[in-house]
């Protein structure tokens, strides 16, 4: 594809890439809603309808292209930020744990906790 079809592309379809960049960000970051790649599609192209882009078709190599842009990455959130919450995990260890204990038969099993 010629390189004036590819900026011309891009600046054509600018306000949609900025409408769900702030959809993503506000989803992703604040609630901390896991967002896959459907769901990115579906909405791109309901931002592309709303801004009067009615032949705007969302294909997985725009996604990919989205989501290498915007280094977004899917696959499992790890790391502090995303990591449970220690008081729950007790209180959960400290009622529940001892109350499902006894259904567990361990005859010689070993169980890490």
């Amino acid at each position: 594809m010629a390189s004036y079809l590819l900026k011309g592309f891009a600046c054509v379809r600018k306000p949609t890439l900025i409408a769900l960049m702030e959809w993503f960000r506000g989803k992703n970051f604040q609630t901390g809603t896991q967002i896959s790649g459907p769901i990115l599609k579906i909405k791109a192209e309901q931002f592309a309808t709303m801004l009067g882009y009615t032949d705007f078709t969302c294909t997985t190599g725009w996604l990919d292209q989205f989501e290498a842009r915007h280094n977004i990455c899917s696959g499992r959130l790890c790391g502090k930020a995303r990591s449970s919450n220690t008081k729950s995990v007790d209180s959960w260890f400290n009622s529940v744990w001892p109350v499902l204990r006894p259904q567990y038969k361990a005859e010689g099993k070993h169980f890490s906790i």
